[in-house]
């Protein structure tokens, strides 16, 4: 006998099987398929903007507990700069991930003849050229994964503000790198480093995450532009396989899933499961990111406002903290 295919609601359930020819289960395969690899960009970016939040959250962690508790010890300054390189790391090993699977999945969304992927490599190249913080942020996992940690010292700053008629104190913390001593390894590249140079002996590293994020959210964007014609014409491949399957077996309710099963000579070989399930979560993680705009423009602030006028004291009591030469290494 040879292979035959079968649409069911249930694997077990022959009676409402519908016979399908190859042709057929080859385009719902591929339909299934293109659905989970637009679901795992989305899944892709979630996971890069969590360890983002990590990252971000270590910061304002360490900030809230030098406000608490008075905290002086070296080792206890090196456990902070620690814990923060180990998100800073993971964050960067994330995006890198990110960058070079996206091509892949685009290829397998897209027919390869139009280039979509070679369009979205092209979209890298461009804001790679065009912004500091990613060709920096590029750099720097480089030198991360061959050489050691991304930095070695921050400043923990205590800036007095006005808020309302009373003053009160925030309490931040800044990693930021030294292209002098970068330069002494000889292994981070050259060209970012001359450019950092140019920008003074600290280069702070705050911003630049978030412009090298910003730069993956753009990035991002446009692979949505890029795969949404496709997704959608594979969507309704499916939901014509599962409109048929309920119609076959008078579903009151909207068939979510259905299955194909491939026979051999009369005994089952394997079998493809079609749902939307895929498409829904996907479209929860579109949304979930829709307010990423601008992230290098936005900041978290715990300071309580007042009514009245904010006017800045000026007064600030810096603590930087150079973990090879001890916390009393101040400039």
């Amino acid at each position: 006998m040879p292979i035959s295919y079968e649409l069911r609601h249930h694997v077990l359930d022959s009676g409402g099987a519908i016979s399908i020819d190859e042709a057929k289960y080859a385009e719902y395969g591929h339909a299934h398929e293109v659905l989970l690899n637009a679901l795992y960009i989305e899944e892709k970016l979630d996971l890069l903007l969590e360890n983002f939040v990590e990252y971000e959250e270590a910061l304002l962690s360490i900030g809230l507990s030098r406000m608490v508790f008075q905290r002086n010890d070296w080792t206890e300054f090196r456990n902070d700069i620690s814990m923060v390189n180990r998100r800073l790391v993971n964050l960067l090993s994330a995006c890198r991930a990110y960058l070079d699977q996206l091509p892949h999945h685009i290829n397998e969304i897209c027919d390869p003849s139009k280039n979509e992927a070679g369009i979205l490599r092209r979209a890298m190249t461009e804001q790679y050229n065009s912004v500091f913080g990613y060709r920096v942020m590029e750099a720097l996992r480089n030198y991360a994964q061959h050489r050691g940690s991304p930095f070695q010292s921050s400043d923990f700053s205590e800036t007095c503000e006005w808020c309302g008629e009373r003053q009160v104190k925030v309490f931040t913390v800044d990693p930021f790198l030294e292209p002098t001593r970068l330069s002494q390894d000889g292994e981070f590249k050259k060209a970012v480093l001359d450019e950092m140079s140019q920008r003074g002996e600290a280069v702070y590293l705050k911003p630049l995450v978030r412009q090298y994020i910003s730069s993956i959210i753009e990035i991002h964007r446009q692979a949505r532009d890029l795969v949404r014609d496709g997704v959608r014409q594979k969507r309704e491949t499916i939901e014509f396989a599962l409109e048929a399957v309920r119609v076959r077996d008078a579903v009151e309710k909207d068939c979510v899933s259905a299955f194909i099963i491939i026979a051999d000579d009369g005994a089952c070989t394997g079998r493809v499961c079609l749902s939307l399930e895929s498409e829904r979560r996907r479209e929860i993680l579109c949304k979930r990111s829709l307010c990423l705009a601008g992230l290098d423009h936005h900041f978290v602030s715990g300071v309580c406002r007042d009514d009245g006028e904010n006017e800045r004291d000026g007064t600030q009591q810096n603590g930087r903290v150079d973990l090879l030469a001890g916390p009393s290494s101040t400039r």
